[in-house]
């Protein structure tokens, strides 16, 4: 990980369509902690803090993701979460997708734990479908150009899931499997900004950005929490990651996908000992989340 980290950021490139960054991100190890099965990096941008990500070493699966997509009718999210956890080594907890005005009905088509809590896909602005398998791994697939295999666990048939017209299948099979699904926004897929201009008016506003980042480099893969602590455009956000990660050190971008850091912008690290590390925590207070996203040890 140490060598990955020497050949990130160092020179600034023109992306199209948006304009070439200003000056490519700075980074340095900031913490490492759980045996270095998760390492956060510190980036800064003309000398100010831009953020932290926190790189979570998916090649042994030591570290597992979890989602709570939603309350049930007699215990909030973190109601939910809080049980869920004794007994367990949380080592990250962070906010994930979004949830309608009334903040009771998640955006989007969401399935929690094999509970199908939203059958309604959002087309408009989230083209990203994030499956959360009970293995404690995470896919995403693109709603624009759908390709994603599914398999059943008891009799490993399997299916492609190539268009949304067969969506019920995969809301058959997550309920039968307790997988997770929920939709945002695709930032990155495979290399390329997928992120347009013209899906989202709020993308140009400058605020705090969070985002889930799946990758690959030599082989490993990786789960990155990306927090912005910079208020940033949700472009600029999205064309710093590419140009930083894919541009300039080759690593390979699989998915980059839109995480809320609105009136739910919370975020906590703890150590091998349960502490909780105060300059990674968001602005919010973890107790009201209408989601969590939490990787952890069994």
């Amino acid at each position: 990980m140490h060598y990955l980290f020497t050949l990130l950021f160092s020179c600034a490139i023109l992306t199209t369509p948006l304009p070439p960054a200003e000056q490519s991100l700075s980074t340095q190890l900031d913490k490492k902690l759980h045996s270095g099965g998760m390492q956060i990096m510190q980036h800064r941008e003309f000398g100010k803090l831009y953020g932290y990500s926190t790189w979570i070493a998916r090649d042994k699966q030591r570290l597992k993701a979890k989602y709570f997509a939603h309350k049930t009718s007699n215990a909030s999210v973190y109601n939910r979460y809080r049980r869920w956890a004794a007994g367990k080594q949380v080592a990250m907890i962070s906010s994930g997708a979004f949830t309608a005005g009334d903040y009771k009905t998640p955006v989007g088509l969401t399935v929690d734990n094999g509970r199908v809590v939203n059958r309604r896909i959002k087309l408009d602005e989230m083209d990203a479908l994030t499956i959360v398998y009970p293995t404690g791994g995470i896919a995403v697939a693109d709603l624009d150009n759908m390709n994603l295999n599914i398999r059943y666990s008891d009799t490993g048939k399997k299916y492609t899931i190539d268009s949304r017209r067969n969506i019920g299948r995969l809301l058959d099979w997550a309920t039968e499997e307790k997988a997770t699904i929920f939709q945002t926004q695709l930032l990155i897929y495979d290399n390329e900004l997928r992120l347009k201009r013209v899906r989202s008016g709020r993308a140009s506003h400058y605020r705090k950005r969070r985002a889930l980042i799946l990758c690959r480099f030599k082989g490993k893969l990786y789960h990155v929490i990306f927090y912005a602590k910079k208020k940033v455009s949700l472009h600029s956000f999205a064309r710093d990651v590419l140009q930083a990660f894919h541009e300039e050190s080759g690593i390979d971008v699989i998915s980059m996908i839109n995480l809320d850091t609105g009136m739910f912008d919370f975020q906590e690290v703890y150590d091998e000992r349960g502490r909780m590390i105060p300059r990674y925590t968001g602005e919010e207070d973890k107790t009201t989340a209408t989601n969590l996203i939490a990787y952890y040890y069994e």
